[in-house]
């Protein structure tokens, strides 16, 4: 049998759906708090059961498989700090600056979009006849990161150069390039 607290009413005294014992209800039937408890049991059951699976399936990406994604496209993630914090927080200026970074090294811009977070961060992408260029900020760190797929070749030192300049950032650093052996250098 289940207990909790009654609820107290505006003159003090305690409600109550079932028998009243001081300001303790005990529950003539089953209370809703032991159905949810029920259900978030049974949640964190198959949550278990999903991070079990996930780890079984979760492995070091075979040098084939590498080797396969290198031939669909490139994939590279890099990180820009000490970004000028007036264009980390302007999607338009971002936007414009990704359109014309594109149009420089040879990509197709088909969409625009934004997102802005709060109380600060955007994230701005671009669909590109190539994949996607997305672009995501942490003003309060004066942080960029940048995630771009290709499915054509494109001189990762010349971009990396390019959005550093752009983004008149400290340093700019490679997080991940599908097409290293490594995935990173």
């Amino acid at each position: 049998m289940a207990t909790a607290r009654a609820p107290a009413t505006s003159t003090g005294q305690a409600q109550s759906r079932g028998t009243r014992h001081q300001d303790t209800i005990h529950w003539d039937t089953i209370h809703w708090d032991t159905i949810h408890w029920d259900t978030m049991h049974e949640e964190a059951m198959h949550e278990d059961t999903m991070n079990r699976t996930a780890a079984r399936n979760t492995a070091r990406i075979s040098d084939t498989e590498r080797a396969l994604i290198g031939r669909l496209g490139q994939h590279l993630l890099c990180a820009a700090f000490g970004c000028d914090p007036g264009l980390t927080r302007d999607a338009g200026r971002l936007g414009s600056m990704l359109e014309a970074l594109c149009r420089r090294h040879g990509l197709t811009v088909l969409e625009r979009f934004t997102h802005a977070y709060e109380p600060y961060g955007l994230t701005v992408g671009l669909v590109i006849g190539e994949s996607h260029l997305i672009l995501h900020t942490w003003p309060e760190h004066d942080l960029v990161h940048v995630d771009l797929f290709s499915c054509v070749p494109v001189d990762r030192g010349a971009l990396l150069e390019d959005l550093g300049l752009q983004l008149r950032a400290d340093r700019i650093g490679l997080l991940y390039d599908s097409t290293c052996p490594e995935g990173t250098r």
